[in-house]
């Protein structure tokens, strides 16, 4: 018996899905993990800027001044640039990696509306992001991908900071 279009269809998005969501743990998992070069011993490497940087999203700020921090949090992306396939995956997996734990994070300093508003949006750039990640492990250009990358940023930038403008 054939199964209906409809069938396969969601199939396909479901592997899609969960491509996405394994190639972004394999991506934290090697950005949590670094070998050094001296003694070729591994050591655990922190990420430590973004959404991920400690304190970060413990602030108790007020709203507009929390969603700009944020914001200013998201463009700390541009503080390490590569166009190499392996540093930019890993970049990539940090941010993404940002984003979970701004999911999960309780934002004492924004309402209910905020919150399912950022909620919201981060989930869609975490897609963004995963899509990236898997464009880039499949054999894309290191640069470009790098520079979508960056416009995704800068759109999270952005997002942020008209969001704490309203009143």
């Amino acid at each position: 018996m054939r199964t209906p279009r409809t069938t396969r269809a969601g199939t396909g998005v479901r592997w899609t899905i969960a491509w996405a969501v394994a190639a972004t743990l394999l991506a934290i998992a090697l950005a949590m993990r670094h070998v050094s070069p001296r003694t070729g011993e591994r050591v655990v490497r922190a990420n430590a800027w973004g959404w991920a940087r400690p304190g970060v999203l413990a602030s108790h700020a007020a709203r507009s001044e929390y969603l700009n921090h944020l914001a200013d949090a998201a463009r700390e992306w541009f503080q390490s640039r590569s166009d190499q396939a392996g540093p930019l995956a890993l970049r990539i997996g940090e941010f993404r990696q940002g984003c979970s734990l701004l999911i999960f994070s309780d934002h004492p300093s924004l309402d209910a509306a905020d919150r399912e508003w950022l909620i919201e949006n981060c989930r869609a750039w975490s897609a963004r992001f995963d899509g990236l990640l898997i464009a880039l492990e499949a054999g894309g250009d290191p640069f470009v991908i790098g520079r979508q990358a960056d416009r995704t940023v800068e759109a999270i930038e952005a997002s942020l900071r008209e969001r704490a403008k309203l009143e």
